[in-house]
């Protein structure tokens, strides 16, 4: 069996809950270590001030609407590559 016909039977037998909690841990382990990050850089800069850790607090709010915005724009360009793709095949 070929490796997309094995990723294809994985997606479709194993149950939800189980896929959802597998395909889950990347984001999660990627979440905590943003956190500890963002925790360290915020401990530093609170050595410089006040106003120094309410700019990186600010920041730090911040970065997901950033995050949100990119992964919009990304799927929008996505959807025009997909169609102007079909529109090729089906002019062929």
């Amino acid at each position: 069996m070929d490796r997309q016909a094995e990723k294809r039977r994985v997606m479709t037998e194993t149950p939800v809950q189980t896929l959802i909690l597998k395909l889950s841990i990347p984001t999660i382990i990627s979440m905590l270590v943003t956190s500890f990050y963002n925790m360290a850089a915020t401990f530093f800069v609170a050595e410089l001030g006040t106003s120094a850790t309410g700019a990186v607090g600010t920041a730090v709010s911040l970065l997901p609407l950033l995050q949100l915005l990119q992964a919009h724009v990304l799927q929008l360009v996505l959807l025009v590559l997909q169609r102007a793709h079909f529109l090729a095949l089906c002019s062929a």
